[in-house]
């Protein structure tokens, strides 16, 4: 995972993206990860993620990119415990990244 370089996904349907972040103010990366990981599930019913649609909502939110996203999203993992994969294709968040976002991010958003 910490060797793969992930890609803008071209055909990936982001229009609504900068909407559904506009109200949350992130801490880094691993708050990224939360909301976007449920934004794929959520409006484009995209579960597991891949890393390359992570790579295309930092892309499309002009968010600095990790220098080695895979590194950054095993430390998110381990850190964190926002997020579980095995593979850079089958991301997913774990309760306690789903209580992250709807209590935490949820609650900084109104």
């Amino acid at each position: 995972m910490t060797s793969y370089e992930p890609r803008r996904l071209p055909d990936l349907d982001l229009s609504h993206l900068a909407d559904f972040v506009k109200s949350f103010t992130f801490k880094g990366n691993p708050e990224r990860y939360v909301v976007y990981t449920q934004f794929l599930k959520e409006k484009l019913q995209i579960e597991p993620c891949t890393i390359d649609h992570l790579y295309s909502c930092f892309d499309e939110m002009k968010d600095t990119l990790p220098t080695n996203m895979g590194q950054n999203l095993v430390d998110t993992r381990l850190r964190n415990s926002f997020l579980k994969f095995t593979t850079p294709q089958d991301i997913q968040l774990t309760v306690t990244g789903i209580n992250h976002y709807n209590k935490m991010l949820r609650a900084a958003s109104k």
